[in-house]
This record gives structure tokens, C-alpha cells and sequence, in this order.
């Protein structure tokens, strides 16, 4: 298992962030709601971004597939399987999935605009997929060894990142307009493509509720304590290019470990 480099532009990976919002509305539209939002994520497959089978129309079912590596959306409709190119807004892409699917589904085209899309770079989004299935590797190997509640390993289309959370039995209490909500305490694992704060790809470890005395924990080499904006471990993809997937495994276990009794 190794990780490949990856360049991406910037209008490749906010073109691929607003088409794989399109799957995560329409899957969470047409899934039972799951309490920590998991109807509205997507899986990383070695073939691309899955919606998995979702209700459509009468005792039907519907499957989307985003392929960055061809360029297209796949599905499966009503009518039987179909291919929609990923270029344009992903208002016009996201209303050919729709026609296509050939049901009536309860969602605003429109609001997938909120992220501009233009096209795709298949050079570029083939490499990002290889990236994301050595990311789902590696996470995968790591979830196995965690003792109590674990989430599933899953790309999150609002911000999208692939992560993956422990869960603790102890909770977070808050006090919320409508009473007392508690709150399971837990370490968030993930990759980042990158943002306005860290330009580029990265990995996070993000204990919660975060304690300072988490900063005096020792972290592999490369990474370190992020501070701004957000607090948790941080570690750069190009790292891990480099060092391979022991130090991203080091990193994610050096976190788990020295938080984990602080969070029980």
C-alpha cells in the first residue's frame, strides 16, 4: 500500500466536491435518516464515490457511482443504467441525474451551485481516486484495532473529506435552547483534499472535547498539534507520500492512544 502524489487544481477538486454533493443529497433524500448522518455520506470504492442502493419510485431502487477517473456519474434508474458527464454547473449536471433516474425525488438542483463546477481533469481526478482508496486502506486497517464503537469509513460530500469516528461510551453534556443534549465524546479521523486554512491535502485526528494537555502528546515525526481554526493532530499528505502509510498509522494510533482515557 502506498500513496501516490497527487496534484490537483483547483477546479478540479471543487468541480468534484459539487458533483459529489449531487449523490449525497439524492441518497439522503431517498435513505432512512441515521442519527449521526450517515444516510448522507458516500463510500470509497476502487471504482469511484458510491451511493449504494437508495429507494426509487414505487418498491424500486437506485444506485449513483461517481467515476473521477472517466469522468462521469453512473446510475442505475427506472429505466435501467445511464452516464452523465461531470462538466458545467452542477445544478444542469445534477438535473440530468435526476431525469435519468426517472422518479420524482425531493431535492433543490439549485443549491449545488453553491460550490462552482466546471469540469474535471481526468489525469488529475484518476490520481485523487488512487489517493482515496490508499486513504480508505489505511483507515480501514486502523478502525479494525479500535476497541468499542467505531464508524464506517466514508467521504462526507459537505465538506468533503473521507473519515472515520471512534465513539466513546462517556458523553458531553450541553445545555441547548430545548433542554440538556447529550453528546457521545469521540476522536474524528480524516483526509482533507485541502481548504481556505491548509492549502494543501492533509490528514486529522480530532479528539473531542479537546483538552489542552493533548498539545504535550508526542506526535510522529512531520506532524504536529494544529491550532488554528480547528485543534486536533495534523498531518500532510506529501508526509505521508514520503514516509508511507506506517507514519499515518503511527500518527492516527499516537492520537487514539494518548487521548483515548482522557475521553473514557
Amino acid at each position: 500500500m502506498s500513496f501516490p502524489i497527487i496534484t490537483l487544481s483547483d477546479k478540479t477538486v471543487t468541480s468534484l466536491h459539487a458533483y459529489s454533493r449531487i449523490l449525497g443529497a439524492i441518497r439522503a433524500a431517498q435513505s432512512d435518516p441515521h442519527p449521526r448522518w450517515w444516510h448522507a455520506s458516500l463510500e470509497v470504492t476502487d471504482g469511484g464515490l458510491d451511493t449504494g442502493d437508495f429507494r426509487l419510485g414505487e418498491g424500486g431502487r437506485g444506485r449513483l457511482l461517481l467515476d473521477p477517473d472517466q469522468g462521469l456519474i453512473v446510475g442505475h434508474g427506472v429505466n435501467g443504467p445511464f452516464e452523465v458527464t461531470l462538466s458545467g454547473p452542477a445544478s444542469e449536471v445534477g438535473r440530468k441525474v435526476l431525469k435519468a433516474l426517472g422518479a420524482s425525488i425531493d431535492v433543490d438542483p439549485d443549491r449545488w451551485d453553491a460550490i462552482e463546477a466546471q469540469s474535471v481533469n481526468q489525469t488529475e481526478a484518476a490520481s485523487y481516486l488512487a489517493a482515496l482508496i490508499a486513504v480508505r486502506n489505511a483507515f480501514s486497517e486502523v478502525r479494525h484495532g479500535l476497541a468499542g464503537e467505531v464508524g464506517p469509513v466514508q467521504l462526507w460530500p459537505h465538506h468533503f473529506d473521507v473519515a472515520f469516528e471512534w465513539f466513546s461510551d462517556a458523553v458531553e453534556v450541553y445545555e441547548e435552547e430545548d433542554g440538556p443534549k447529550e453528546y457521545s465524546k469521540q476522536i474524528g479521523f480524516g483526509f482533507s483534499p485541502g481548504d481556505e486554512a491548509d492549502a494543501e491535502p492533509y490528514f486529522y485526528a480530532n479528539p473531542w472535547p479537546f483538552d489542552e494537555s493533548f498539545r504535550d502528546i508526542e506526535l510522529p515525526p512531520e506532524a504536529s498539534w494544529h491550532t488554528e481554526g480547528w485543534s486536533g493532530g495534523f498531518l500532510p499528505y506529501s508526509a505521508v507520500v514520503d514516509g508511507g502509510p506506517d507514519l499515518l498509522i503511527d500518527f492516527m494510533r499516537t492520537i487514539f492512544n494518548g487521548t483515548h482515557d482522557a475521553l473514557s
